[in-house]
């Protein structure tokens, strides 16, 4: 062992007894480096394993001992070497002439030790470097590609080490003059420092060279998070962004959908997105390294699509369905309520389908009513999603073609008017599906009518109402016009339609009657009200066309008829009119008489009512209230009329006229045999039909006006009166106009009678 004066030490070294069962001398070797530097004091041991002083040092410079024992026979002069008390060899400050090897002989039992100490002279390492990096202190490398760093330094005396460090650790290590450090760069990598150290006891602080690594690789394609899978409605536009971590930058990006070239730009963007958009989309980015790409699912939702499978039968078939089919995305459907319409749109009822769409239609009872069943057929459903106009729900409609017997609808009627060497016209309406193959018209003997001179038939494909499912509805369908000239007495008789097809034969029953003048009102009522009287009264039978009723009226003790037509009512049993502007206290006198283009009806008996009269109290009152509510010019007039009043009272005397105050009168005509009579009785006794018919009017021109041609019974002019008003059912309010509350009033007020009145007055 050796030591210095820089407390430098060297490990203690044991040497194995080598025992040799012989009486020859055998020297066991042992050497070790020891590392000096100029100066340094250093001690030697020689190994000794016995308690003798026999140990002998050979020098380098020297062949012979330089040591016996504790004595020094070399160089004694020189005080830098010693024998220690422990037998150790001590150099002191030593120098380039020390240098080299050092040998002890220690000898025990005859057996000799021999131990060899080569003193080297300490050189530090220098100029450490790492060969691939460049100026800037980087080295490049590619993902997964083998890249070696490879550091050097200039030896020193000893060695040393060299060592690789990455992130605090130890890669790699040496004491040769050259480390190389191969292994395959991955992106994590990118930008990492890497270390080249050498460790050397000579230095008091380690050499070192770092480097940055900078990793080319190849792209890594990323979405937004909401991206990697999209739900879009059909109509919005799409936009997915692809980006791309990649050294160097990718030079190229692409969208591909099942290896077809969609864009070439980073952007995937469409402006309308359809449904045939959806799918599964790859975006692909490239640079000098190599690709990367990722995948997006694109699904598009959309309304479903409505298809309706359904076969057209015949009356007898035993079932009938449709079903059906939507294709829409996603496809959780809501299905809702069949709708039954005509040929022409006109609705006819709902019905419930299946839970999965699926309508099965009723049997009806007997086959009498399965034409009804044609039609449009309309289905509506929702996933939910909107269409381009905004709809959830989607709709989608067939027309289901029901094969029968032709069938008479609803708008054809059992009896229709006609007058005496005049026209007339038996119109029947037929739904007929598939189209008849035959039609002929019979009287009730059975003997068929062709067309002639005075007969003739014509037929139109037209829209006809029919009664389906309880509905009334518009159809297509067949209109025969019979049409008969200068009608005479055999022609007022019953006509038989029969129409045939491949499904069976109809017949039709319609009469014609002669038609006559319009029976007189019933039921007329009379209830005087302010300035006027409302009269109300009840249709009887028109005779056959369409009737106008008029109300006669003059002053009790003249005998000179006005006449006021009220408007045509043919729909409303009861019917009302109000006249206005009669004189209030005087008697008036009402009958009634109705007219169709035959002729007038008889009038009814007369009646006779008094116009009630207001007090001066509810004069005032209601001129009060006019002057509040009326207009400015209205209470001007009425001021005026109050100043006269006052300067008339004292002067004037009063005009006394024999009225009934406070009188409101009912009166009923009494109609004799026509009382409790009904039109529908009457119209029923001139005969009916075991076939469901509607009775309706001709379709004959409107009555002509004859008031300036006719007169009444007692020879007086009938003189038509405007001022009128209808009412059907309840009574109407009378419009009262200013003026005339005005002119009213005065005369209330003052008693003086002799204002002009709107009729002449009795003398």
């Amino acid at each position: 062992m050796y030591k210095s004066d820089k407390d430098r030490s060297c490990s203690d070294y044991s040497f194995d007894n080598t025992k040799i069962n012989v009486t020859l001398t055998v020297s066991v070797n042992t050497q070790e480096v020891v590392y000096v530097r100029p100066g340094d004091t250093i001690e030697l041991k020689c190994p000794n394993k016995s308690n003798t002083n026999d140990i002998t040092w050979f020098g380098p410079q020297v062949v012979s001992p330089i040591s016996k024992g504790h004595t020094i026979r070399w160089n004694s002069a020189d005080d830098r070497m010693s024998i220690t008390e422990e037998n150790y060899l001590r150099l002191s400050r030593i120098n380039s002439s020390d240098i080299g090897k050092y040998k002890c002989i220690s000898t025990t039992e005859r057996i000799s030790y021999q131990y060899e100490y080569n003193l080297l002279l300490e050189k530090p390492p220098n100029d450490l470097w790492i060969t691939n990096a460049t100026t800037n202190n980087t080295i490049y490398g590619i993902e997964g590609k083998e890249l070696t760093l490879q550091c050097k330094v200039e030896t020193g005396i000893p060695r040393g080490y060299l060592v690789w460090i990455h992130n605090e650790k130890k890669l790699q290590q040496s004491n040769s003059g050259v480390l190389n450090y191969t292994f395959k760069p991955k992106k994590s990598d990118h930008l990492s420092p890497y270390t080249c150290k050498t460790i050397s006891s000579t230095l008091d602080l380690p050499l070192f060279q770092t480097v940055t690594l900078i990793v080319h690789y190849a792209p890594r394609v990323f979405l937004k998070k909401k991206e990697s899978y999209m739900n879009i409605t059909e109509g919005q536009s799409l936009t997915v962004r692809c980006n791309a971590d990649a050294l160097p930058e990718p030079t190229n990006f692409t969208w591909t959908k099942m290896d077809q070239l969609i864009s070439a730009l980073p952007t995937l963007y469409i402006d309308v997105v359809n449904r045939k958009d959806a799918g599964r989309y790859t975006c692909t980015a490239i640079n000098l390294i190599g690709t990367g790409n990722i995948e997006t699912d694109v699904a598009v939702f959309y309304p479903p699509d409505v298809t309706i499978i359904y076969k057209n039968y015949t009356e007898d078939a035993k079932t009938k369905l449709l079903t059906c089919i939507g294709s829409g995305i996603p496809d959780a459907y809501t299905f809702y309520e069949w709708e039954h319409k005509s040929d022409y749109g006109d609705h006819i009822r709902f019905l419930s389908g299946s839970t999965n769409g699926s309508l099965l239609l009723p049997n009806d009872s007997g086959n009498e009513t399965e034409y009804q069943n044609n039609g449009y057929y309309k289905f509506t459903v929702s996933n939910g999603i909107p269409n381009i106009n905004g709809l959830t729900k989607q709709s989608s409609e067939v027309f289901l073609y029901v094969k029968g017997k032709p069938m008479f609808v609803y708008d054809n009627v059992a009896r229709i008017y006609g007058e005496y060497r005049k026209s007339a016209s038996v119109v029947v309406n037929i739904y007929s599906n598939p189209k008849y193959t035959d039609f002929g018209i019979f009287d009730k003997n059975g003997n068929r009518f062709t067309s002639g001179t005075n007969i003739k038939v014509i037929e139109e494909n037209r829209s006809v109402l029919a009664s389906f499912h309880g509905s009334i509805v518009h159809v297509k369908g067949y209109k025969i016009t019979f049409k008969l000239e200068m009608m005479t007495q055999e022609y007022f008789t019953e006509f038989i339609f029969r129409f045939t097809n491949n499904f069976g034969q109809s017949q039709h029953r319609s009469t014609i009657i002669r038609a006559s003048s319009p029976s007189l009102p019933l039921n007329v009522t009379i209830i005087p009200i302010s300035n006027g009287a409302w009269i109300s009264w009840i249709r009887n039978f028109n005779g056959g066309f369409n009737q106008t009723f008029f109300i006669d009226y003059h002053l009790k003790n003249r005998n000179k008829w006005m006449t006021t037509q009220s408007k045509n009512s043919t729909n409303s049993r009861k019917i009302s009119w109000t006249i206005t502007n009669l004189h209030p206290g005087y008697l008036y006198v009402f009958r009634m008489f109705s007219r169709n283009r035959i002729g007038d009806s008889n009038t009814t008996e007369e009646i006779v009512v008094q116009i009630p009269v207001k007090t001066k109290a509810e004069g005032i009152q209601s001129l009060f209230l006019i002057v509040v509510t009326g207009s400015s010019s209205v209470g001007v007039i009425l001021l005026i009329a109050i100043t006269i009043y006052f300067i008339k009272r004292s002067g004037c005397t009063q005009r006394q006229t024999e009225v009934h105050h406070g009188t409101r009168q009912t009166n009923n005509i009494e109609c004799g045999p026509y009382d409790e009579i009904d039109e529908q009785q009457m119209e029923d006794n001139l005969g009916s039909n075991d076939e469901t018919e509607t009775v309706i009017d001709s379709e004959y021109e409107q009555p002509c006006n004859l008031l300036a041609n006719n007169s009444d019974s007692d020879g007086n002019q009938r003189s038509v009166s405007s001022s009128s008003s209808v009412k059907s059912e309840e009574i109407d309010g009378n419009e009262t106009f200013a003026k005339d509350i005005c002119i009213n009033s005065y005369e209330q007020l003052t008693d003086n009678r002799d204002q002009p009145l709107p009729y002449d007055l009795p003398t």
